[in-house]
């Protein structure tokens, strides 16, 4: 009973000052126009560039600023936040200890402040590098494995 849509764009990161914001795509206007009444944030991976991550400190306001656009839009919406996948080492300047210990921790701490809840990739696919044939991106399967988190989080099944 649920229409889903993709308003994803790969490579791009919640921080406003990084190299491909989020924030400036068609899809984010377009997903907000849509007014949907579930949301689920996957970005922070491409934020831990070093081009990029020289931002942290705007990292968690970005993605706040994020959610609070779709809860603007909607305010009865639900808001999910997704720990992002690791990185096995990483590619393209992607460092999993910076998602691991520097991502990860903002957002639960934003997660908490607000009361949002998470969906944690991270747990779900760290020791699975065989899901991750470029070191950073999911392989048909380990999209499968990431679906699958989505759906238990929002269907509070598993």
């Amino acid at each position: 009973g649920w229409e889903v849509r993709n308003f994803g764009v790969g490579g791009t990161t919640a921080l406003r000052c990084g190299d491909f914001p989020y924030s400036r795509e068609a899809a984010y206007a377009e997903a907000l126009a849509w007014q949907p009444q579930v949301v689920v944030i996957a970005l922070g991976t491409n934020d831990t560039k070093p081009q990029n991550w020289c931002y942290a400190e705007s990292f968690a306001r970005d993605l706040e600023s994020l959610a609070d656009a779709f809860l603007e839009v909607n305010p009865a919406a639900e808001v999910y936040l997704c720990l992002p996948v690791p990185a096995f080492p990483g590619e393209w300047g992607i460092r999993d200890h910076v998602v691991r210990e520097e991502v990860v921790p903002q957002i639960r701490e934003l997660a908490d402040r607000r009361c949002l809840p998470t969906i944690d990739l991270y747990s779900a696919l760290s020791g699975h590098p065989e899901l991750f044939p470029d070191t950073v991106h999911p392989s048909a399967e380990g999209a499968g494995w990431i679906a699958a988190e989505v759906h238990r989080a929002l269907t509070c099944e598993g």
